[in-house]
């Protein structure tokens, strides 16, 4: 009877060295080095070398932020040198830099914030300075009016550059000035840039201080139409109310302090009970709005038409705001040498602003026992010298 023996060998970890560079030569310093699939691994050294023990069938994974990734099988190499070349694919997005023209990342050498159409999509904005809140580094967004239908805000671009002159920033849409970001529709962006550093003012000349901000608006795009119609409807009520005492209540405090004076429940000025928050601040609050566009194109010819109504009431009485915006934007080239394109917006803004602080205050003020209508039915105005808040 015979037998035959196999030999086995367990394979063995080498010492594997090496130096990692660019593509100019250059030593790179940090580049992570590690084994595929295993948690082994190294990084670069100052003089961009390196040192790491791997199986002969083990692949080394070289990589570093800005770099192609790059792979090495070991094999019998004892010095593997790599090269690693520039990921160019997070430079070639398109920005736009100044009224209208537009460069690549590479190219820039700029502070430039980006936020694109996805993005605002997202958010479900109501004006601009929803669409840019928190989305761009640098930018600040105040929301003005303390909540007030149809208030808007205002933007600081590297924080405030001036006590007694204005703070905004430059805004170009389209590359045609405005004076303000209130009456763009959000719907009708493509792309947002924020231009925050002094460069931009090589372009735009001081008016360019407090940072520009460039806007581009859609364009319908080559085939069917495209039709988006959005309904929003928001209600909201004030959640909390702060404790008052009630007609009762106030005269038998009165009565302690022994002031009977002006108190007589038999005067009709002062023989109400009213809940002055409920009265003033008990409103359902509803904001409308509903948005239509439509957009698209065929060879040589692009167009894209929006509409959009808002009506905002408010918590407190006869406190309102309607708007409406609309957008025409059509684009024909003729030939290779004439190109028409319009862009039309329109903007109509109605409502009634109610001074909240004030309000507020003379709700808070006035006594819960004084009139608020006479018997006729028409509203009082001033009692015991509080005004009426509801007049």
């Amino acid at each position: 009877m015979g037998s035959m023996v196999l030999p086995l060998f367990a394979q063995q970890n080498v010492r594997v060295s090496g130096k990692v560079s660019n593509s100019k030569g250059e030593i790179l310093q940090g580049v992570s080095v590690r084994v595929k699939g295993k948690n082994q691994g190294t990084s670069t050294d100052a003089t961009g070398k390196y040192q790491i023990e791997a199986a002969p069938a083990a692949i080394l994974v070289f990589s570093q932020v800005g770099m192609k990734v790059e792979e090495r099988t070991v094999g019998n190499q004892l010095q593997i040198n790599v090269q690693l070349t520039e990921n160019d694919n997070a430079l070639d997005e398109i920005v736009v830099t100044g009224y209208g023209s537009v460069a690549k990342k590479r190219d820039l050498t700029g502070a430039i914030s980006s936020v694109n159409a996805k993005k605002i999509q997202e958010r479900q904005p109501i004006n601009l300075f929803d669409a840019l809140q928190g989305q761009a580094a640098g930018v600040l967004i105040v929301n003005d009016g303390g909540g007030a239908p149809g208030a808007t805000g205002s933007i600081q671009v590297r924080g405030t550059s001036t006590l007694n002159g204005g703070n905004g920033p430059l805004y170009l849409v389209d590359g045609v000035i405005n004076p303000d970001g209130a009456n763009i529709n959000p719907t009708d962006i493509e792309n947002i840039e924020v231009l925050k550093d002094a460069a931009s003012a090589s372009i735009y000349g001081s008016r360019a201080a407090n940072g520009v901000i460039l806007i581009t608006t859609k364009r319908g795009a080559e085939g069917k139409p495209l039709i988006n119609v959005n309904y929003n409807h928001l209600f909201g009520r004030l959640a909390h109310y702060i404790p008052v005492s009630n007609s009762a209540e106030v005269r038998e405090f009165r009565n302690i302090q022994g002031q009977n004076s002006n108190i007589d429940s038999l005067n009709p000025s002062f023989n109400a009970d009213n809940d002055l928050q409920k009265l003033l601040l008990g409103n359902l609050a509803q904001k409308k709005e509903i948005k239509l566009s439509i957009g698209g194109g065929q060879k040589n010819l692009r167009y894209y038409s929006s509409l959009n109504y808002l009506d905002d009431q408010s918590i407190i009485l006869n406190s309102y705001a309607k708007r409406l915006q609309s957008r025409i934007n059509v684009e024909y080239q003729a030939s290779s040498k004439l190109r028409y394109a319009n862009n039309i917006s329109f903007a109509w803004q109605k409502g009634n602003t109610i001074p909240i602080a004030n309000t507020v205050r003379v709700v808070m003020d006035r006594p819960a026992y004084s009139l608020i209508y006479y018997p006729d039915g028409s509203l009082t105005s001033y009692v015991g010298s509080k005004r009426n808040p509801i007049a």
